[in-house]
């Protein structure tokens, strides 16, 4: 029954492919050492599914099924590696441009299609002189001294102009009016203003 022997050696891929995932390069090393030192034992008794006649056709299939087992196992530590660094670099960028954003010396922020600012840079927290609790979440009309001009503004942006320029007037928190230059655009997803 040297083919339910076959079969069953099989049952061993999961473990080294566990190996590979859980431990990298050193776990596959030690995984198929520990496998290749129980399948030489089992096929030098004349038991296993490695066990022949001649122990040179033993030994022959057995290092064929541990090395395509191995160099399987090794691609896949390879590729994990690979796809751990894209992430990695991904998340380092993505840092380095929400710093950017951030610090930034021209007010930004993000309106969500109901109006309510989802996001502000500290540039324009300090332009309105607000708190992040007491600008984010509001609507921003609060903020604009002429609901004509918004209304405007808001109109060319739903017809997919892109604003350079556009003059309006903010109220600060103190009261006051700023005389602001606006360059704005809407973020469209499938038909959706967002």
């Amino acid at each position: 029954s040297h083919a339910a022997g076959f079969s069953l050696i099989y049952a061993l891929v999961p473990l080294l492919l566990w190996a590979a995932f859980r431990f990298g390069p050193e776990g596959v090393t030690v995984s198929t050492l520990v496998v290749l030192g129980a399948s030489m034992w089992r096929a030098s008794t004349d038991v296993g599914p490695f066990a022949r006649s001649q122990l040179g056709e033993t030994f022959g299939l057995l290092q064929a099924f541990l090395g395509v087992v191995t160099l399987t196992s090794l691609a896949l530590v390879a590729g994990l590696r690979e796809r751990r660094r894209a992430e990695q670099a991904l998340l380092e960028r993505e840092a380095d441009l929400e710093d950017f954003v951030e610090q930034a010396a021209v007010g930004l922020h993000w309106v969500g299609p109901d109006g309510r600012i989802l996001w502000a840079n500290q540039a324009q927290l300090d332009l309105l002189g607000y708190t992040r609790e007491e600008y984010l979440g509001h609507h921003i009309s609060e903020f604009y001294a002429n609901q004509q001009v918004l209304d405007d503004l808001v109109r060319r942006l739903t017809q997919r102009e892109t604003l350079r320029g556009y003059e309006a007037q903010l109220r600060h928190k103190n009261g006051s009016l700023r005389d602001v230059v606006i360059s704005s655009n809407v973020r469209w997803r499938n038909g959706q203003f967002l």
